[in-house]
């Protein structure tokens, strides 16, 4: 497959988020696409191997451009955005200052566009077992704007942390297991707990 767009987006540089914006021109109505989105410079930790894919999408709009659909991926700046089509993950990185290549490919039956997404998605599970990174942040729950203003209990953070994790169930165990033991419980198991 040969890209028909294949190009490198950064905030702050020539090619940017305006880039994607303009891109309604060179995709029109009815081109049926499927687009890579990849870390240029860095790499993704996933579980059998590191890979630079961050998200894989299909796209093809009969009213209107196809190409619309790249001005939704990033929102319009850092803490703002409302669009659903937004990819929040995506928008994060770019955001940041990362270096995003953007491969576009045009197929050429639309009835093959979402089996290639499918089959390109599943490669990169084999691959690097697991999906990419930004697939599945987009939609009503991760919109910019609401995700910024978003207040989290700093308990609720503290569990994404494995001391946090392991001091709470320290915690539990020591409210639950006396009384659930009452009198199994030695000294040495008591010590072990705190």
């Amino acid at each position: 497959m040969t890209p028909y767009i294949d190009t490198h987006i950064q905030k702050d540089t020539p090619i940017n988020r305006q880039f994607l914006l303009d891109m309604d021109k060179k995709l029109g109505p009815d081109v049926s696409i499927v687009y890579i989105y990849a870390l240029a410079d860095e790499r993704v930790n996933y579980p059998d191997k590191p890979g630079h894919v961050i998200y894989i999408g299909e796209a093809c709009r009969s009213s209107g451009a196809t190409g619309k659909r790249f001005a939704q991926h990033i929102s319009t700046s850092e803490t703002q955005g409302g669009d659903t089509g937004t990819i929040y993950s995506l928008s994060r990185y770019y955001w940041r200052g990362k270096k995003i290549r953007l491969q576009v490919f045009i197929v050429d039956n639309p009835c093959n566009r979402e089996p290639l997404e499918r089959e390109l998605l599943c490669a990169h599970v084999k691959k690097f077992g697991a999906l990419p990174i930004c697939q599945g942040t987009t939609g009503k729950n991760y919109g910019t704007t609401a995700l910024s203003n978003l207040k989290i209990p700093q308990e609720r953070i503290a569990l994404f942390f494995p001391t946090a994790i392991q001091l709470s169930f320290r915690l539990v165990l020591l409210k639950i297991l006396p009384d659930f033991f009452s009198g199994f419980c030695t000294n040495s198991f008591a010590k072990f707990l705190r």
